[in-house]
C-alpha cells in the first residue's frame, strides 16, 4: 500500500536555503521514483564520518537512508489510513549505540515539496527556526 504524504500538511522550512549554506546534506544521490528526497544535518554526517569512517560514504549513507524510509513506510501502512506525523523515531546504531534516529518530514517553504530530514534529533519546525537551533532538542 502506498503512502500519500500531502506537502500543504506538512511544517515548513527554508530546505534550499539551509542547503545552499551547508547545514543540510542531500542524504542520497537521486531520489527514488515516487520518494521524498532526503537530507542530513552537517552534525548529523560529522557524526557518521567520526562514528563509521569507512561506511558513511554516499553510497552506504544512502543505503542506510533507504533502509531507514523502508522501515518508517512499513510501520505507517501497519496502522492504516491516516495523516503522516510529521516525526517519527527509530532506536538505531546509526548516530550513537541504541540511540533514536529522528525523520522529520517536512516541506520546501518556497517550493511546497516534501522532503525527509534524517538526524539524531527531531527537527524543528517553528516559523522562528535558524540553522543554529535547526536540531535543538524538544523540551
Amino acid at each position: 500500500m502506498p503512502i500519500t504524504i500531502d506537502p500543504e500538511l506538512l511544517p515548513p522550512i527554508d530546505i534550499i536555503r539551509l542547503a545552499q549554506e551547508g547545514h543540510l546534506l542531500r542524504a542520497e544521490r537521486t531520489t527514488p521514483e515516487g520518494g521524498v528526497p532526503a537530507f542530513i544535518s552537517s552534525a548529523d554526517r560529522d557524526r557518521l564520518l567520526t562514528r563509521h569512517p569507512e561506511g558513511a560514504d554516499v553510497a552506504s549513507t544512502e543505503r542506510a537512508v533507504h533502509h531507514l524510509l523502508a522501515h518508517a513506510a512499513q510501520g505507517l501502512t501497519a496502522t492504516g489510513e491516516g495523516v503522516v506525523p510529521a516525526r517519527l523515531s527509530l532506536k538505531t546504531d546509526l548516530f550513537e549505540d541504541e540511540g533514536e534516529t529522528w525523520i522529520s518530514f517536512v516541506r520546501d517553504a518556497s517550493t511546497a515539496v516534501a522532503c525527509v530530514i534524517i538526524g539524531s534529533r527531531p527537527v524543528l519546525t517553528d516559523t522562528n527556526e535558524t540553522p543554529s537551533d535547526m536540531h535543538r532538542a524538544q523540551p
